[in-house]
Order: structure tokens, then sequence, then C-alpha cells
């Protein structure tokens, strides 16, 4: 009995270290995932708010270059006030610049004007390797810093000719080529004092009648970093949390580094996420990790916990059914023991009296093994009751998770909120689908009656968070109506449907997504259409969505078994109709259901 006390506890410790374990790398795989998920968010936040940055000072050279289109002579001091307001609220902006073309029998006379209005000695010049500027040598054109905003502390950019310097000038020669705005790989600004690296935008103006003589060039000069740091201003916490280099990939064959938030050296990450801005031509890749910070931040220590109250919660369990099985086993001792006595007590009855002792022997085994199956259930039920613990943890992560956000003000409570309750409803509804297509060709499914647009809204209730991400609207109206069948399968019918819809319109690239959901009674039926602005099904598939294992997706984003199990569904278990047809430049799918 002790030898074997002691294989039954050692059996039972082994398997509670894998279960442990299990819950261990499950649930810290979850939140791994999870905080992937949330650096992805940030991470691409800020990229969105560098390209808005950029997007918006292009809008300003291109109203800057509609000025010198339409007006023939713009004078410095019209330049300078037209430019003002947008270097006054744009930080990201170095300068901004007027390039005329000049031909060399105009070059003295552009020369005076300027000495006269700027009150120096302008002339037009080029730079010398050692960085030294001298006059330029006599060309047939030249393209020099004319006009340039703020004037102070870009002297030294005035009458630089631009085309002297072979990088700007390719971009010259790209930009009046192409007819529109190039940007130039980095460089560093004639301005520049410190070791830091720009980028310049060229935009071509030409004559307004026609496009083959050209004015000249406006410019908007950027110091990297500046761009940077106006378009993360506003987010200053969350770039603490990501450590992020910038490259420019333009040109396959040579990378260049142009900024980093890390106090690493210039040398860029080549792991971890990575996304691209687009600047004009140009291609900047953004390679990302997290933070230190963020890392401490993200530490927890809830996998351990999970696994030590599993391992815990596993043991009792283990304890309880052990002195269950014991008592059993004494139980059934006990029994053969008084059967034993009564049969010496009545070794002299007739087979009559032996026959009712063995009758009554047997029916106290009986009710043995009825109290050993009445305890297992008991601990069936103990073990429900128990598991539902760690559904309550998630819960109470959830909560603790929301207190740690209203603490570092990383979203509005409200946003987060709305958040943990998807999350919850995720959770639930998955694990009930699970069950239902477990059950699915059962025949002890309770079929009732059930409220059509409850369920409908009860199914794109988990969509919500999604949508919105997609800028996909879901728009329910029409009647309400009563039939008969199994809600989850219903629902996930819709959620079919629904799913189909949302991949067609992020696929065909559909920027006001929509998805109408209607509902009608018509007589003794009810009809539920679902129409999208996906462009429809193509001919060729339309008439085959319906089999099994067909589906117009990549294998890897699409089994073919939805909409078939959707039509059994609707039409042997709800005894109805399912069809699907185009219209108005979508697809629309109608159920057609039994009002009871």
């Amino acid at each position: 009995m002790f030898l074997k006390n002691i294989s039954y506890y050692t059996f039972i410790t082994i398997i509670g270290l894998l279960l442990a374990s299990s819950i261990y790398f499950l649930t810290k795989n979850h939140i791994n995932t999870t905080h992937e998920q949330e650096f992805g968010h940030l991470l691409k936040q800020q990229v969105e708010l560098i390209q808005k940055e950029v997007d918006i000072n292009i809008d300003i050279l291109e109203s800057l270059g509609s000025l010198f289109k339409t007006n023939n002579n713009i004078s410095r001091e019209q330049f300078k006030k037209f430019v003002k307001r947008p270097l006054g609220k744009h930080k990201s902006l170095k300068a901004l610049e007027w390039i005329p073309e000049i031909k060399h029998n105009e070059r003295k006379k552009y020369e005076d004007i300027a000495s006269k209005e700027l009150n120096i000695n302008y002339k037009i010049r080029r730079k010398l390797t050692s960085g030294e500027m001298i006059v330029q040598n006599k060309k047939n054109n030249y393209y020099p810093v004319y006009y340039i905003e703020p004037l102070a502390g870009n002297e030294m950019a005035l009458g630089f000719d631009l085309s002297s310097d072979e990088t700007r000038s390719k971009s010259l020669y790209k930009s009046r080529t192409s007819k529109k705005i190039v940007s130039t790989a980095r460089i560093k600004l004639v301005q520049e004092k410190e070791n830091r690296f720009g980028i310049l935008l060229y935009l071509p103006v030409w004559e307004s009648s026609k496009e083959d003589n050209l004015k000249g060039f406006v410019l908007a000069a950027f110091r990297i970093s500046d761009i940077i740091d106006t378009a993360l201003s506003t987010v200053k916490y969350t770039n603490k949390l990501v450590d992020f280099w910038i490259t420019d990939t333009s040109n396959n064959a040579v990378t260049q580094f142009l900024y980093t938030n890390t106090d690493a050296d210039t040398k860029p990450l080549k792991t971890g996420k990575l996304e691209t801005i687009h600047i004009e031509g140009r291609t900047w890749t953004l390679f990302a990790q997290p933070s230190l910070l963020l890392k401490q931040q993200n530490h927890n220590l809830l996998p351990f916990l999970a696994s030590l109250l599993s391992l815990i919660i596993f043991y009792l369990i283990a304890y309880i059914l052990k002195n269950n099985i014991n008592k059993t086993e004494e139980l059934k001792q006990l029994i053969y023991m008084k059967t034993n006595d009564l049969e010496i007590v009545n070794n002299n009855l007739k087979q009559q009296v032996k026959q009712g002792i063995e009758e009554s022997r047997k029916k106290d085994e009986f009710l043995a093994q009825q109290a050993k199956l009445a305890a297992m259930g008991e601990m069936m039920g103990n073990i429900a009751h128990q598991w539902r613990q760690p559904l309550n943890i998630l819960g109470a992560l959830n909560l603790k998770a929301q207190t740690f956000i209203e603490i570092h003000g990383h979203l509005s409570e409200n946003n987060y909120s709305k958040i943990s309750e998807n999350i919850e409803l995720q959770l639930s509804y998955m694990s009930k689908t699970i069950d239902d297509f477990r059950n699915f060709f059962k025949s002890d499914k309770v079929k009732k009656d059930f409220n059509i647009l409850e369920y409908v809204n009860k199914s794109l209730d988990i969509l919500t968070t999604q949508f919105n991400c997609l800028n996909i609207v879901l728009e329910v109206k029409g009647d309400d109506f009563i039939t008969y069948g199994l809600e989850n399968e219903f629902q996930q019918v819709i959620l079919n449907i629904v799913n189909n819809a949302k991949d067609a319109i992020t696929e065909n690239d559909i920027k006001n997504g929509k998805i109408e959901i209607k509902t009608e009674k018509i007589g003794n039926n009810g009809i539920i259409s679902i129409q999208d602005n996906a462009g429809g099904i193509s001919d060729d598939a339309i008439n085959r969505i319906f089999e099994p294992y067909y589906t117009t997706k990549e294998k890897s984003k699409g089994t073919g078994i939805g909409l078939y199990m959707s039509k059994i569904i609707i039409e042997e278990n709800m005894k109805g109709q399912l069809s699907a047809f185009n219209v108005n430049n979508g697809a629309c799918f109608m159920l057609r259901l039994n009002i009871v």
C-alpha cells in the first residue's frame, strides 16, 4: 500500500509539473503576442505621424510653386511674407528657397539686384571639397539660391549654385525631366554647422502658358532630425518606448543611415519590425525594437502565478480524488469482510439462504460502485468549478491593465474600456464557438426561438474594433422577427459572410468600405440581406462559392469551408435558403428564414 501511494504521487507530480509548464508557456506566449501587437501599434502610429509631417511640408512646397507659376515677378519681400507663416508653424522646415534658372548673359543683372536688395556682395558661388565657398566659373546656366527664408542662420546658402554639387545636380535634373517633386539623397546642408543630415525637395516651376519654359525651382530644405522630432512631439512618452533607426533604402546597393532616437552608433538595426516612409521618389525604412523602458513595463509575473495556481489546484484535486478512492477501497474491503462473516455464520443454511446472501453481496457491491461513480461525478463538478479561476484571473489582469493606463496615460479610459470589453467578448465567444463546432453534427443540441436582430448585433459586436481600424462602416437596419434554430450556428453564418465581405474590401483596397445588413418580413418569411461594395464576385466563382473546399482566397487565408457550412446551417438545420448574387458594385448574400 505504501509503495502504491508513492507511485501514485510520483505520477501526479510528473503530470502536475507538465500541466504547470504548459500553462506557463501558453500564458507567456499569449502575453508576448499581446505585447507584440501593442508594439506594432506604437510603431505604426509613429510612422504615420512622420509620413503626415512630410506630406504637410510637401503641400507647403506645392503652394509656393503655384505662387511662382502664376506670378512672373515675385519680389523678395512678397516671398518673405508668403513663407513666414508656414516657417513659423512647421518647425521641421529648415528653409524655403527660390532657385531661378539664370543664363550666363543674365548673371550680372541677377547678382547686382540681389546685392542691392540684401546690401551684400552677392555672387553665384560653388563649394569646394574643403568646405570653402568660391565664385562659380562661367557656365551656360546657373541654379543659385536667390531667395531664402529664414535668412538669419542661412546666409551661407545665398548664391550657392545647386548644379555645382553632384547630388543636388542629379535631383535638379530628375525633377526637371519628370516635372515632379524630387527628394535628394542624404546630404549635409550648406548652412549646417552641426554633424547632422538633411534633404532637399525640388519642385520645378514652369511658365503657366507652356511647360517647356522653366522658370526655376522652389526648394524646401529639411534637417532630418527636425522632421522626426516635430512629427513625434505630440507622443514624446510613447517615443521613449520604441528604439528605431531610419535608413534610406531607395538604392538597394547602397543603404544610407539617416537618424536614430537611441544613444547607439549609426549602424542601423537589421532585425525586429520594419516600416517604410515614402518621400517623393525615395524610400526610408524604419527598423525598430522595444526600448528597455518598454521591456521593463511589459515584465509580467502572470505566467508564473498561473502555473503555480494550476499546480496547487491540480494537487488539491488529486488529493481529494485519492481520498475518495481510498474510502471506496475501504468500503469495498468492509463489505468483503462482512460478506465473509455472513458466509461463516450461515454456512449451514439452505441454498436459498445462500442465494439470498449472494444477492445481498452483489447489491452491496453495486452500491459501492454507485458511491464511486457519485464521488467521481462530484470531483468532475469540483474540477469545473475550480477551472473558472483562470478566467477570473484574466478579468483581474484586464482591471490591472486599465489602472496602469490611467497612471501612465497611454490611452483614454473610455477607449481602453471598450478594448477590454471586446477582448472578454472575443474569448467568451471563441470558446462557445469551439463547442458549437464540436457539437455541430450531434443530435443532442437544443433548438429554440430567438430574435434575429439581437443575434445579428451580437455577432457584429465582436468585429466592431477591427472594422473601425479598417474604416469599414457596418450598418444594420430593418424589421425584427423571430425564427427557430440554434443561435450560435446562426451567428456563425453572419460572421462567415461579414468576414468574407471585409476580406474582399481590404483585398480590393476599397477606400470607403461599407457592409449593409437589411432585414424585412415578407409573409411567413424573414429576409436578411448582407451587401458590400467590394466589387462583387466573379462570374466563374459565384456559382461555386457554396462548394466544399472551394475558395477565391490564397490557401493561407481560406479553406473553402465557411460558406459551405453556412449553407448547411441555413438550409438543413434551419430549413431556410441561402443564395448569393452581384448587385450595385458589390456582392449580396440573402438568407430566407421561417418566421415563428
